[in-house]
């Protein structure tokens, strides 16, 4: 009895070993639309689709975070009903440094949006010099980082982009470090969000006044850290450990580090990720008001995922197309492991809003013949709808 407790025992910890280990490799790997998969697999970019790079460390990266790309992504399809290429273009940990060696990755995308929030790292590291001979050997650093280098970097990336892309750029004030305005950390976050602003302003760059956004807000509403910045890696590793045992960000900020905005501080929960998603759909989709997108109707089923659509179904040019509403992530990835065919994928990149069969057809190039056989196959999988 004994020997089977004990084999029982150490099932489960080899179990969750084998978990944590699989937690820390998926943290550390690269979102999975990075601008090094987009360009691997840049047949499958849709024409005419709208691509956003967001360039920036594990705030962008988004598992260390809450993932605001995600939620950018989720936002402007509600918001304007249509879909948009998000390349993520952040890497956790990065300086303003590491991001010039990685800009050509970046330009060979062809944006037509590019957002950049970088600088949380550089100005980090000044405050705990101890870690910094860590921080210099891990990303490679080629000098101790200061604020000029900072400033230097930052002129370099926002001139090369403006230089080498037709991209409309935003760069961001960065998220305040901490929640305590009479704080060294707090001082120093400003004191970098004062030099991106005065970069912008010279380059002729949008400037995105995050760091203003959530200085105003925690005005408004104070919050009572639970740590002080003296524990900041302590608070760094709880609100990891317990966000990937369940624990959602909004949680931790509320039972554990007392933020209101942030998980630890310097990452995000959801409310202050949803000040980034804002400030971004308007550089992207402007003051303009937008109307709701049509919401297509469901499909009637018949057991488990069968269609209920006739055979002898024939499409004439008024016919009538309404995409589903598809996770731009999960297409892609559909599409690589052969669900959805090349010619599938075109032509629901194509279809991006209500239109007839005829429209669809001739915005195509295809021939009748071919756009109703690809159309009868996405009715039966479910990705198309008629009206």
């Amino acid at each position: 009895m004994i020997a089977l407790i004990d084999a029982i025992l150490w099932t489960i910890l080899i179990i969750y070993i084998s978990y944590l280990f699989s937690v820390v490799l998926y943290v550390l790997s690269l979102p999975a639309n990075n601008p090094k998969t987009f360009l691997k697999h840049k047949e499958i970019a849709c024409p005419g689709r709208k691509r956003i790079v967001v360039i920036g460390d594990s705030i962008t990266h988004g598992n260390a975070s809450k993932n605001y790309v995600q939620m950018l992504g989720e936002r402007l399809r509600k918001k304007d009903g249509k879909l948009f290429d998000i390349i993520n273009a952040g890497i956790n940990s990065d300086f303003s440094w590491n991001v010039l060696q990685r800009i050509d990755d970046i330009i060979a995308c062809a944006p037509d949006f590019i957002t950049v929030l970088i600088g949380t790292n550089d100005a980090n590291v000044t405050l705990g010099p101890f870690s910094a001979p860590i921080d210099i050997w891990s990303k490679k650093l080629p000098q101790f980082p200061t604020a000029d280098w900072f400033r230097a970097n930052l002129e370099e990336i926002l001139s090369t982009l403006k230089d080498l892309t037709n991209a409309k750029i935003g760069v961001f004030s960065l998220p305040t470090i901490g929640e305590d305005p009479t704080s060294p950390e707090f001082k120093k976050g400003q004191e970098y969000s004062a030099i991106i602003k005065d970069v912008a302003e010279h380059a002729g760059i949008d400037y995105l006044p995050l760091c203003e956004a959530m200085t105003g807000y925690l005005k408004e509403h104070p919050s009572s850290p639970r740590f002080t910045y003296a524990h900041e890696f302590i608070a760094l590793v709880l609100q990891f450990v317990l966000h990937y045992h369940g624990a959602s960000y909004a949680w931790l900020s509320k039972r554990v580090s007392g933020f209101q905005l942030h998980a630890d501080f310097l990452h995000l929960n959801e409310q202050g990720a949803a000040m980034i998603v804002d400030l971004i759909e308007k550089f992207v989709l402007g003051d303009k008001e937008i109307e709701a997108p049509h919401k297509p109707r469901k499909l009637k089923t018949k057991g488990f995922l069968v269609r209920s659509i006739k055979e002898d179904l024939v499409m004439t040019s008024s016919t009538v197309l309404i995409p589903k509403r598809i996770n731009n992530d999960g297409l892609r990835t559909a599409f690589l492991l052969g669900l959805v065919s090349m010619d599938g994928y075109k032509l629901l990149c194509h279809l991006d809003e209500e239109m007839t069969y005829k429209m669809l057809v001739e915005k195509l190039g295809w021939t009748e013949d071919k756009a109703n056989d690809v159309i009868q196959h996405l009715l039966n999988e479910g990705l198309v709808d008629i009206a």
